[in-house]
Formats: C-alpha cells, sequence, structure tokens
C-alpha cells in the first residue's frame, strides 16, 4: 500500500504497525507461554492486552486525523483554491479586454458602446464571480479550521 492510496482512501489496512501492538501480541504471546496461572504470565498478558489496545486507538486516532484534517485540507487544495485562481485568471483576462477596448476608443479607432458596455459587463461579472468565490473559501476554511481544532482536541480527550 502506497501512501497516496492512504491519502485518497482506497484501502483500510495499516502497514505501518503500531510499536505499542507489536510489543502487546509479543508480551500476550509469552504470557500464554508462562500460563495464566503464573502471576508473571498473567501480568504480562494483561499488559499486552492494554498495548494492543492503546494501538488500536492510535489506527483510530489517525484515520480519524485523515478524515477530518487531512482529506479537507487536500479538497481545499484541490478544488477550492484551483476554482479561485481559474475565476481570477479570467478576470485578468476581461480586464485587459476592457482596457483594450477603452485604450482603442480614446485614440479614436472603431470600437462601439456595446462592444464597452459587454467588455464592462463581463469584467464585472468576473470581478463578482472571482470575489465571492475567495470570500466563500475562506469563511468555508475558517469554519472549517475551527470545527477540525475542536474534533481534534475530542478526540485527545
Amino acid at each position: 500500500m502506497t501512501v497516496s492510496s492512504k491519502f485518497r482512501g482506497t484501502t483500510k489496512n495499516h502497514t505501518y504497525p503500531q510499536p505499542e501492538g507489536i510489543l502487546g501480541d509479543e508480551m500476550v504471546k509469552y504470557g500464554m507461554n508462562y500460563g495464566e496461572e503464573n502471576p508473571f504470565g498473567q501480568s504480562l498478558i494483561e499488559t499486552g492486552e492494554a498495548l494492543q489496545q492503546m494501538a488500536e486507538v492510535r489506527y483510530a486516532l489517525e484515520d480519524n486525523v485523515k478524515q477530518n484534517f487531512l482529506e479537507p485540507l487536500h479538497q481545499l487544495q484541490t478544488k477550492d483554491l484551483k476554482d479561485v485562481l481559474h475565476h481570477r485568471k479570467k478576470l485578468q483576462g476581461r480586464r485587459l479586454d476592457y482596457d483594450c477596448k477603452k485604450r482603442k476608443q480614446a485614440k479614436g479607432t472603431h470600437v462601439t458602446e456595446d462592444e464597452i458596455k459587454l467588455a464592462e459587463d463581463k469584467f464585472e461579472e468576473s470581478f463578482n464571480l472571482a470575489s465571492m468565490g475567495m470570500h466563500n473559501m475562506l469563511e468555508n476554511d475558517a469554519l472549517l479550521r475551527l470545527y477540525q481544532i475542536v474534533h481534534l482536541w475530542d478526540t485527545w480527550l
């Protein structure tokens, strides 16, 4: 299993074994060899089982962090930021088109008022889309981060 498949969530196997889990498995195994009636064997078994539970908790924490922090961050990076950058690039192109038509009209070349008005409307539309996209991303990002911090805090408690 690769890191990318783990990040995408295409697998649930934990290939990186937790040290507590390995130690717990060995302690349970050697505790059984001593026998359950032997106090030393019994303490090895109980401690090993506790370590195995700790390993399961760490796996759950890893999954929780991945689901509630890494995946939303990846979503922000791959979708939301690309959308905003697309709108900003479109805005820049339309601004250049509008400025060019205004300059041509000032020089006296044949540019109609309708063309300038259309270019201005497209520029305003792109400006509104870019502004709304950036505002929504920042608003969602702030709420998402707050939710993630609260959720992470609850997980650790």
